[in-house]
């Protein structure tokens, strides 16, 4: 429907609208696993526009510079579900909205906040410190986000407090923060964020060496990532689950 919806946008010449439908489209051909075995572009253009990168050059050469922060948003929040944290931060400042608080910004802030987390542990000293302002930085900013939509928030704020906690080597904390964010995302069918959760869950479970539970958790995750269609996500789960199966 994405691609049906853009090429129609492109023949009554409302490319400005076609650059949001394109986003989707590619994005979810990045998550289910089928990008590069297919390639919308030239139908949806007309042959005028053969991938991405010529998509990008174009807004940035006509100087649509909106249209052009929402594609390296777009490669941004690719790079973030599909585990890449180190692509992810570097395209993060690139990708970065204007503060107006939409959903865009917000969930900007989320992915990387988490990504500024996630850095921050596998960082030496004196570069952990930045991402963790970073992190820090987001999970303030989320307790405002929180207090506008605990419906929509609350799960997100959760869980960047939880990454938070296991930065501090505060685990009882942690764990608690864990599970109270995938209750939240299971009360409201957050499919995708529970599947976050499950796994950054697994992931904290197994530096503490709880392996049963910790797989216990990837498996979960593999179940919620699937409902959602993320089937690009699966192998980082499986592998996962064999880095614990061989270490037993």
């Amino acid at each position: 429907e994405c691609k049906a919806v853009a090429s129609k946008m492109v023949q009554l010449k409302q490319i400005q609208m076609c650059y949001g439908q394109v986003n989707t489209y590619i994005f979810i051909l990045k998550m289910n696993g089928n990008y590069g075995k297919v390639n919308p572009f030239p139908e949806i253009f007309d042959g005028k526009i053969a991938n991405e990168e010529e998509l990008l050059n174009l807004a940035l050469s006509s100087g649509k510079r909106i249209n052009a922060k929402g594609i390296l948003s777009n490669r941004f929040q690719v790079a973030f579900w599909l585990g890449q944290f180190e692509e992810a931060a570097e395209l993060a400042e690139k990708a970065k909205p204007p503060p107006k608080m939409s959903f865009m910004e917000v969930y900007h802030v989320f992915c990387e906040g988490l990504t500024a987390f996630q850095l921050a542990r596998r960082s030496s000293s004196s570069s952990a410190s930045k991402w963790m302002t970073i992190g820090e930085e987001a999970v303030t900013r989320f307790r405002l986000y929180e207090k506008c939509s605990t419906w929509n928030w609350e799960n997100n704020l959760f869980l960047l407090e939880a990454e938070y906690h296991q930065c501090k080597q505060e685990e009882d904390k942690a764990a608690a923060k864990y599970r109270a964010s995938i209750t939240s995302a299971q009360e409201h069918r957050f499919v995708h964020e529970e599947a976050l959760a499950f796994e950054f869950y697994g992931d904290f479970l197994r530096t503490i060496r709880r392996v049963d539970d910790s797989k216990e958790k990837y498996a979960n995750a593999r179940l919620c990532y699937e409902k959602w269609g993320a089937h690009a996500i699966i192998p980082r789960l499986e592998e996962k689950i064999g880095r614990i199966q061989g270490t037993e």
